[in-house]
């Protein structure tokens, strides 16, 4: 985790099979759809974003969703809605415990600064009825 703080990784080509094997071994009632066959960047990095990113939904809904194809990778829950001024705090990566997100301020700061050292970004959307959702738009 050195690396995120220096901002220096080593991208190399990553088997997204792999990481998606241990999600579905984790998390076997997830629906997944995934159409991703190849992604560059560090591979305990991305693995432990993606992970992160798949255990927050899990424990914020009783319904998960994973899509991810050549562009983005989405995890949609089912789980309560986040405020308007907690979601744009969490999308500008701002002192994120300052706002109630349960336990997961840190986690979502790391998740953004992982993201970036990568050229990658990620997006929180929530609204009533609809589910919370994050996007991370990747670059391969």
């Amino acid at each position: 985790m050195g690396n995120v703080k220096e901002g220096t990784i080593q991208k190399k080509k990553i088997n997204p099979e792999s990481i998606l094997t241990k999600i579905r071994e984790q998390y076997p009632d997830i629906e997944i759809g995934w159409n991703l066959e190849r992604l560059y960047g560090d591979e305990t990095l991305t693995a432990c974003l993606i992970e992160n990113l798949v255990s927050n939904a899990v424990h914020a809904g009783n319904r998960v969703k994973i899509h991810a194809d050549s562009k983005n990778i989405s995890i949609w829950n089912d789980g309560k809605t986040i405020d308007q001024k907690t979601l744009k705090a969490m999308n500008k990566n701002q002192n994120l415990t300052d706002y109630k997100i349960d336990r997961h301020g840190y986690g979502i700061r790391l998740c953004h600064e992982i993201a970036a050292i990568h050229g990658w970004k990620l997006l929180y959307r929530s609204k009533d009825g609809e589910g919370t959702m994050v996007i991370l738009t990747i670059n391969n």
